[in-house]
């Protein structure tokens, strides 16, 4: 499967809030759900594993700018605007380190980069 920008957009959406089940189009909390189609839980499976390896095997090797930025505009949902004041950097260039990001991203994904299984921890 080859990913788009607009697919790692998507995981990581999922990455920082724990899976699938948050998609926007899911009904209120209390309200009755359809059941999920088992052909599609595989899918969604595999590609929440890929943006996690993609995700730690970027951070293992420092390639992304502002990783903190990205968690804040796709796991928080704020606003550039908001991240940029938040990080103290102008919005355009939020948005430019968000942008490189979510396409360095896409390349580690596409290759399915994985992160080294010798190191313990990132921190």
């Amino acid at each position: 499967m080859s990913y788009t920008d607009e697919d790692v957009k998507r995981l990581l959406g999922y990455l920082f809030n724990g899976g699938r089940w948050r998609r926007p189009e899911t009904p209120d909390e209390g309200m009755p759900s359809a059941k999920a189609n088992p052909a599609h839980l595989g899918t969604d499976m595999a590609e929440a594993i890929d943006m996690r390896r993609a995700w730690f095997a970027t951070l293992e090797r420092g390639d992304l700018l502002d990783p903190m930025a990205l968690f804040k505009a796709y796991g928080q949902g704020l606003p550039v605007s908001t991240v940029a004041g938040e990080r103290g950097v102008p919005s355009s260039t939020c948005e430019w380190r968000i942008y490189r990001d979510v396409a360095v991203l896409t390349d580690a994904i596409n290759r399915g980069d994985r992160p080294n299984p010798n190191l313990r921890s990132i921190t």
